[in-house]
C-alpha cells in the first residue's frame, strides 16, 4: 500500500492490495484519530477529481477523520442501485485497510448513484463494520420504503431543486426515515441543485459538509475536540423548507393522531349502529304493543257477540 506525506491534508493515492482498486487518502491535521470515513462517488464520475478531493480534505480537516475516496467506477453499475458482491468486497477491504491504520469506527458516505448503494448497504448490512452512513443526492432508483429497515444511523442530504429526484420520491424517503428503528436525520437545502456539495465550492456545499461531519461526530468515537450532538431523529432545512420536509418527530405524532382519529371514527360508527339497533328494538316493542291491543280488541268484540 502506498504512503504519502503526513504534512498535507491530501495524502495521495493508494491501491487496495486484493481488489487493486485505487483510493485517495485525506488525512486529518492530528495524526492520532480513531474515526475514519469511506467516500464513494457515482460510476460516471472521474476518480480523483479536484472537487471530490476538496470534499474529502474538508471532511478530514473538520472532523479529524481519515478519509478514503474509493474509485468505484469498475464496480458500480449505472443501472443497479444494490451493492453487488464486488462492491461489498471492495468496501470490506477498505475497512480492513483503515483498521490497520488505527480506525476504530468507520462511516460510509455516498454521492449520487453511490448514495443509492450506501442505502442498500445500510439496510442489508452486508458490510457490518460501518457505524453510520450519509447519503447525498440519491437518485430516483433508490427504494424509499427500504429506509424503514435501516441497520445503522443515516443522514440524508437533499437539494431542493434536484431535477433527478422527484419531490414525491424525496418526501417518501423522509417518511421512510421517520419509521426507521435507528437514528436518522434529513438536511434539505431548498435553493440548491444536484451536485452542490461535491461539484461546486459554494457556501451551501460547505454547510452541508459541516452537517455530514457533525453527523459522524455523533456516531463515530468522539475525540477531545468533538462536540456532543443529538442522536434523536430530526430534520433541518436551510433557507426555508418545502412542506414535504417536516419534522420527523411531528410526522410520527401526526401518524399517531391519525390512528386515534380513525379509532374514534370506528367507535362513532359502532355507537351509531348500536343506536340504530336500539331504535329497531323500540319499534319492535311498539309493534308488539299495537298487535297486543288489536288482538285484545278483536277478542273483546268476539266475546260481546
Amino acid at each position: 500500500m502506498g504512503t504519502a506525506s503526513s504534512s498535507q491534508s491530501h495524502g495521495g493515492i493508494i491501491t487496495l492490495p486484493s481488489s487493486r482498486v485505487q483510493a485517495t487518502v485525506s488525512k486529518p491535521a492530528h495524526e492520532t484519530t480513531e474515526g475514519a470515513l469511506v467516500l464513494c462517488d457515482g460510476p460516471a464520475e472521474v476518480f480523483n477529481s479536484p472537487q471530490m478531493r476538496r470534499v474529502a480534505d474538508a471532511m478530514a480537516a473538520k472532523g479529524n477523520l481519515l478519509v478514503f475516496v474509493l474509485d468505484m467506477s469498475s464496480s458500480l453499475s449505472t443501472e443497479k442501485v444494490e451493492a453487488s458482491t464486488q462492491t461489498t468486497l471492495i468496501l470490506e477491504e477498505a475497512v480492513h485497510e483503515l483498521r490497520k491504520q488505527g480506525a476504530r469506527r468507520i462511516g460510509l458516505c455516498g454521492f449520487g448513484m453511490a448514495a443509492d448503494v450506501v442505502i442498500s448497504v445500510a439496510v442489508q448490512q452486508r458490510v457490518g463494520d460501518f457505524a453510520a452512513a450519509a447519503v447525498v443526492g440519491p437518485t430516483s432508483g433508490a427504494d424509499p420504503s427500504a429506509l424503514t429497515g435501516l441497520k445503522i444511523p443515516l443522514v440524508l442530504v437533499l437539494a431542493g431543486r434536484d431535477d433527478e429526484l422527484p419531490k414525491q420520491n424525496a418526501a417518501d424517503m423522509v417518511l421512510g426515515l421517520s419509521a426507521a428503528p435507528v437514528s436518522s436525520r434529513v438536511r434539505s437545502y431548498r435553493d440548491q441543485r444536484r451536485g452542490f456539495v461535491d461539484k461546486e465550492a459554494t457556501p451551501a456545499g460547505g454547510a452541508a459538509i459541516s452537517d455530514i461531519v457533525d453527523w459522524f461526530r455523533v456516531h463515530l468515537p468522539p475525540l477531545e475536540n468533538w462536540r456532543v450532538g443529538t442522536q434523536s431523529p430530526s430534520i433541518y432545512c436551510h433557507s426555508g423548507c418545502a412542506s414535504a420536509f417536516t419534522n420527523l418527530t411531528s410526522l410520527r405524532a401526526t401518524a399517531c393522531y391519525c390512528v386515534l382519529l380513525r379509532a374514534t371514527a370506528c367507535y362513532c360508527v359502532l355507537l351509531r349502529a348500536a343506536a340504530c339497533y336500539c331504535v329497531l328494538l323500540h319499534a319492535t316493542a311498539c309493534y308488539c304493543v299495537l298487535l297486543f291491543l288489536l288482538l285484545r280488541r278483536q277478542a273483546a268484540g268476539t266475546a260481546a257477540q
